[in-house]
Formats: C-alpha cells, sequence, structure tokens
C-alpha cells in the first residue's frame, strides 16, 4: 500500500496554485498590482477552462461597470488579452453574446464599454452581424453625410 502511494501520489508534481478571482480581481483595482506580463501569462495558462470563464466574465461585468474605477480599467485593459489569447472559442462567443445583449439593452455607457473592451482583446469578430451593423452603421452614416462635395 505505501510502495503504491510512492508510486502513484507522492512521485507526482504538485498541481499548480490557483488563484483566486475574487482577491485576484481586488489586487487588480489597486495600485500594488504588478503588471508582469510573464507571470500573467503563466497564471492565467494554469488555470482550469472554467476558472478562465469566468475570470473573462468577470472582466467585462467589471469593465462595463459604471462604478468601476480607471485603475482597475486600465488593469483589465492590459490583462484581458493575455487571458483571451488562451480562451476556447466558446468563451469568446460567450462574451461576444453578452455585448450583442447589451446593445439589446439600450444601456448606451454600458454599451460603449463593452466596445471599448472588446476591441481592446480584438474580439469585435465574435458579435453578431446586426450588433457590427449597430456599431458602425452610424459613424459611417456620419462620414457620408459630411463628404465634400
Amino acid at each position: 500500500m505505501i510502495s503504491d502511494c510512492n508510486k502513484y501520489v507522492l512521485s507526482q508534481d504538485y498541481p499548480p496554485m490557483i488563484i483566486d478571482i475574487d482577491t485576484y480581481m481586488s489586487t487588480m483595482d489597486s495600485q500594488d498590482y504588478d503588471k508582469n506580463e510573464i507571470a500573467i501569462d503563466q497564471a492565467f495558462s494554469d488555470l482550469p477552462s472554467v476558472y478562465k470563464a469566468e475570470l473573462i466574465n468577470k472582466f467585462y461585468s467589471c469593465y462595463t461597470d459604471e462604478s468601476s474605477s480607471t485603475v482597475l480599467r486600465a488593469n483589465i485593459e492590459f490583462c484581458a488579452p493575455i487571458l483571451w489569447s488562451v480562451l476556447p472559442k466558446e468563451d469568446r462567443h460567450q462574451i461576444g453574446h453578452r455585448l450583442d445583449q447589451d446593445i439589446v439593452s439600450g444601456n448606451w455607457q454600458k454599451t460603449e464599454k463593452g466596445i471599448e473592451f472588446l476591441i481592446s482583446i480584438n474580439g469585435l469578430k465574435y458579435v453578431s452581424s446586426s450588433s457590427r451593423r449597430a456599431i458602425f452603421d452610424p459613424p459611417i452614416q456620419n462620414l457620408e453625410q459630411n463628404l465634400d462635395e
């Protein structure tokens, strides 16, 4: 029995440390947050996919929340592209769908922040075509109306 324990359990490496998402978010909302890209990449890469999905959703929610500080938003803008690069497509589509829902809800400020978030992570390709039209048609029409003739 002890030999089996040594062979199958003790011979294995310790699992990587998993970050506590709530603690991590509160650290991100302070000036003490360390923007070490390698450490952030390692922390996000080691996360199970469920935690990655929860973290990207928390990033989106905090970024689009009107009461979020500029420090938190700046740190999310730094971290989100790193997390985005290790996310599966299903989670990327989920965030795009959240922006679709925000556009339909009509909350202009939340929609603007959601668009900024997806632009910062290069994720606008994951929103629906009707949402893309809602985003890009008004500026295009404005440009067309103001053309010099």
